[in-house]
């Protein structure tokens, strides 16, 4: 939410506000519940501890994400990958996948709890959300198995958000030969939506 003059009043966006060196004074949370068999997306917008607005103010939707079905996919060799990382650069995200880290324990599923798992070390820069991504890998002999992203994240200068850490093959408990990754759902950021809407007079005191 933003006054004539663009300045940020509040906002739900965790990427820095390019205006401004400081975070909006007042956080915007997003709730939103959908309903399928209408299409419809219903959300609440809740401003914290503001009690009072500008004459004038603006509601503005600077980006939003929604995960698309994809099957994007590398193929890699994975003695290779401590001399030779293999590189997913695909819809704006770049991963680059390393040697491996270990035979550890991970969590697979409810149902089979926790088991040993092959982890690999990773890096990157991600233009996308990743709370709605979906992975498998699939090894030599056809076998599948989920894939997870671990690790944290952080805002480069380009505003694209930095990533370290591991992608873990859950239930691969050994290093195979081969092994194909594919993201068979990619939660897409689009950006520069170019829509506001202005607020009614809340000049008064809420």
């Amino acid at each position: 939410m933003k006054e004539p003059s663009g300045r940020k009043i509040a906002s739900s966006d965790y990427y820095r506000d390019k205006s401004s060196s400081k975070p909006a004074a007042f956080p915007l949370r997003t709730s939103c519940n959908i309903e399928e068999s209408k299409k419809v997306v219903t959300c609440t917008y809740t401003f914290g501890q503001l009690t009072e607005l500008p004459e004038q103010a603006e509601l503005v939707i600077d980006n939003y994400h929604f995960p698309i079905y994809t099957n994007d996919s590398i193929s890699l060799e994975v003695k290779d990958l401590q001399s030779n990382p293999a590189v997913f650069k695909t819809r704006g995200d770049e991963i680059r996948i390393g040697g491996v880290n270990g035979i550890r324990d991970s969590f697979v599923s409810k149902a089979e709890g926790l088991k040993p798992s092959l982890w690999l070390k990773a890096s990157g820069r991600y233009s996308n959300e990743t709370s709605g991504d979906q992975w498998t890998a699939r090894d030599e002999h056809g076998h599948e198995y989920t894939v997870s992203l671990h690790g944290g994240f952080g805002e480069s200068e380009d505003a694209y958000r930095k990533y370290s850490g591991e992608v873990v093959v859950g239930g691969l408990n050994h290093i195979p030969k081969k092994l194909t990754i594919t993201r068979t759902a990619t939660d897409m950021r689009y950006q520069n939506i170019n829509w506001s809407m202005k607020l009614p007079n809340l000049s008064r005191n809420l």
